[in-house]
């Protein structure tokens, strides 16, 4: 299942440039019938970092993965 988690969230941050909120990320694993747990578990595995939107209030989470 945590492969099944990796592969998605990466294919997920592709299609967008390697880069999205959290709080979007999870609302689409949730669609496809991801928890979140098994998300934050999958993230490290496929290489994602965290990163805090600068400036932003209420605090924004991005997931970045490195596509160069």
């Amino acid at each position: 299942r945590i492969a099944a988690a990796e592969a998605w969230l990466a294919g997920y941050l592709i299609e967008r440039g390697g880069r999205a909120q959290l709080a979007r990320i999870g609302q689409d694993a949730q669609a496809v019938g991801i928890c979140t747990r098994m998300l934050h578990r999958a993230r490290p595995r496929a290489g994602i970092r965290v990163e805090i939107v600068p400036g932003s209030f209420p605090r924004r989470t991005e997931w970045v993965l490195d596509l160069t």
